[in-house]
């Protein structure tokens, strides 16, 4: 999903994925900030590029496309092992 802050998509994203789960559809949530989360708690809280700072969304920010352009491989990545694997 994709939209504006806090208009409800986790929120969304996390009931549906109970109830499929729940109603025996195997299913898993992929979620690319919790990616960004899990990476900026590893980084050093000093760095200008910081994946917690309000920079990491400027356009002008090389360091932090980058970042985003691994994070999103990443999430990917991980999706795919996750098709792979018979799991999804």
């Amino acid at each position: 999903l994709v939209g504006l802050p806090a208009r409800g998509k986790s929120y969304i994203s996390h009931r549906l994925v109970n109830y499929l789960n729940w109603v025996g559809v195997r299913c898993r949530l992929f979620n690319v900030g919790a990616y960004r989360r899990n990476q900026a708690a590893k980084m050093d809280k000093d760095k200008e590029d910081g994946a917690s700072r309000a920079n990491f969304f400027d356009k002008d920010n090389k360091n932090a496309a980058d970042m985003r352009e691994r994070l999103a491989d990443a999430v990917l990545n991980d999706l795919l092992e996750w098709l792979r694997s018979g799991q999804g």
